[in-house]
C-alpha cells in the first residue's frame, strides 16, 4: 500500500474517531475527502479507489450525526436568522420541486441530492466554526489541497490528470480546476503578505503560490484567465490602508509569476478570446447559450438537473459552459433567482464585514478583514468564471458561504463582549 494512501487514510480515521467529541473535526474529513474526489481526483491510492463515493457518504454521515448531538450547546453560532441561508434553503428545496417533472428524473434527484447535502455541510460549518479559534482551519484545508494539486501537476503531469487533451481516462477537468485554484488565489495572497498572518501559514501560502498558478497554465482555460484578471484587480479594490500596499505587491509578484511560468501555448490559448467568432469551441458556446436562453423560454420552470446535457433538443453537442444559463434551463427562473440572490447576500455580507473589521488593529480583528476580502475576492472570480463554466456543483460557494456566516457571528459575538 502507497505511504501517500496510509497517510491520508489514517487522517481520515483520526478525524472520524475524534468528531463525536469536537464535530468541527467532521466538517475537517470531509472537507479534506471531498479534495480527493471528482474533479480533482487525486485518490490516496489504488487500494482504496474501489470504495468510491462511500467515503463521503461515511464522514458525512459522522459529521452530521457529531453536529446534531452539540447541537443545543452551541449558542453563539446562529444560522437561520442569515439571509444567506434563507435564500440556499429556498434554493434546495426548489430543485426537489422542480425534479417532480424533470426531464430525466433521476439525473435531477441525484442534483437535488448533491445540492442538499452541501446544504449539510454548510449548516454543519456554520454551527462547528462560529467565533471559534480554528475557524482558518477549513480555509486552510482548501488552500493545502489546492497546492498538492499544484505539486502533483509541477512535478509529476503525465498521469493525465494534469495534461490538456489527455486520455479519455483523464481526471482533470481543465476548465473547472483551474477556476477552483483561482477561487483561492486571492486569499492565499492576502495570508502570505499580511504580517498579522502566522508566518508557518504565510510561508506555506508564498511558496505555494507558483504551483497553483502552474495548475491554471496547464489548464489553459480562457475562463479561468479571465477569471484570474478579475480577481487580481478586485484584491487592491477592496483592501483598505497598509494592506492595500501589501496586496498590490502581491498582485504584482503573482503577475510576475504568471508571465513566468505561462508558456507560449498558453498565451496563443488567450489571444483566440479576442477572435472567438474564428474559433470552432467559442462559437459552439454561444450556441449553446443561446439554445440554454431558447429553451427557458419555452419553459421557465425548468427542466431539472443535466437536461440539457442529456436529451433536450439543441443545435450543438456541448453543454451550456455557463453557470447562469445551466441553473436557469435545470431550476427554473425561479431557482436562478434565488440563486443570484444566495449569492448576492453573500458578497455584499462579505463587503460588510471587510469594513467593519477594518479599523480593528487586534490580530483576530486583521484576521477577520483578510479572510472576508479574500473571500469577497475569490466569489468575483467565480463568478466571472461560472460564465464559462456550467458547474452548478461547485462547493464553494456554499463553502464561502458558510465561512461568510461564521465571520458574520463571529464579529457580531465580538461587539457583544466588548
Amino acid at each position: 500500500m502507497y505511504l501517500r494512501t496510509i497517510v491520508f487514510l489514517g487522517i481520515y480515521l483520526g478525524l472520524m474517531a475524534v468528531a463525536p467529541f469536537f464535530p468541527a473535526a467532521g466538517v475537517w474529513g470531509f472537507v479534506f475527502e471531498s479534495n480527493y474526489h471528482p474533479p480533482y481526483n487525486r485518490w490516496w491510492g489504488e487500494p482504496l479507489l474501489s470504495l468510491g463515493e462511500r467515503w463521503s457518504y461515511y464522514i458525512g454521515a459522522v459529521m452530521v450525526a457529531s453536529t446534531l448531538l452539540h447541537w443545543p450547546f452551541q449558542r453563539q453560532a446562529p444560522v437561520f436568522r442569515h439571509p444567506e441561508t434563507i435564500f440556499l434553503a429556498l434554493f434546495t428545496l426548489n430543485t426537489f420541486v422542480v425534479t417532480s417533472w424533470a426531464f430525466v428524473y433521476s439525473l435531477s434527484l441525484k442534483g437535488a441530492i448533491d445540492t442538499a447535502k452541501w446544504f449539510l455541510v454548510y449548516l454543519c460549518l456554520v454551527k462547528t466554526h462560529s467565533g471559534r479559534r480554528w475557524m482558518s482551519v477549513v480555509l486552510l484545508i482548501y488552500i493545502v489541497a489546492a497546492i498538492d494539486a499544484g505539486l502533483e501537476c509541477t512535478f509529476n503531469p503525465k498521469r493525465g490528470r494534469f495534461v490538456r487533451g489527455g486520455p479519455t481516462t483523464a481526471c482533470f477537468d481543465e476548465n473547472f480546476v483551474s477556476a477552483q485554484m483561482v477561487s483561492l488565489l486571492p486569499l492565499m495572497g492576502l495570508y502570505a503578505v499580511s504580517p498579522g498572518v502566522p508566518k508557518s501559514i504565510r510561508l506555506v501560502c508564498a511558496g505555494g503560490v507558483p504551483f497553483v498558478l502552474n495548475v491554471i497554465a496547464h489548464g489553459q482555460s480562457r475562463g479561468a484567465f479571465v477569471a484570474l484578471v478579475a480577481a487580481a484587480v478586485a484584491v487592491p479594490v477592496f483592501t483598505k490602508g497598509p494592506l492595500r500596499r501589501w496586496s498590490i505587491l502581491a498582485v504584482v509578484v503573482g503577475a510576475l509569476l504568471a508571465m513566468r511560468l505561462f508558456h507560449d501555448q498558453f498565451w496563443e490559448r488567450m489571444w483566440s478570446i479576442g477572435t472567438h467568432h474564428q474559433d470552432r469551441s467559442s462559437t459552439n458556446r454561444i450556441d449553446a447559450w443561446r439554445d440554454a436562453w431558447s429553451l427557458s423560454i419555452q419553459d421557465p420552470l425548468g427542466y431539472g438537473a443535466e437536461a440539457f446535457d442529456k436529451g433536450l433538443p439543441k443545435s450543438v453537442t456541448v453543454s451550456t459552459h455557463n453557470m447562469y444559463l445551466e441553473c436557469l434551463v435545470a431550476w427554473g427562473f425561479q431557482g436562478a433567482l434565488l440563486w443570484l440572490a444566495f449569492l448576492g447576500v453573500t458578497l455584499r455580507s462579505a463587503y460588510i464585514i471587510s469594513l467593519t473589521t477594518l479599523r480593528r488593529t487586534d490580530v483576530d480583528g486583521r484576521r477577520l478583514h483578510i479572510e472576508a476580502v479574500g473571500i469577497l475576492c475569490g466569489m468575483i472570480g467565480m463568478l466571472v468564471a461560472s460564465i464559462f463554466i456550467n458547474r452548478m456543483r461547485w462547493e464553494m460557494w456554499q463553502m464561502f458561504a458558510a465561512y461568510v456566516v461564521c465571520l458574520k457571528n463571529t464579529v457580531a459575538s465580538s461587539s457583544r463582549v466588548t
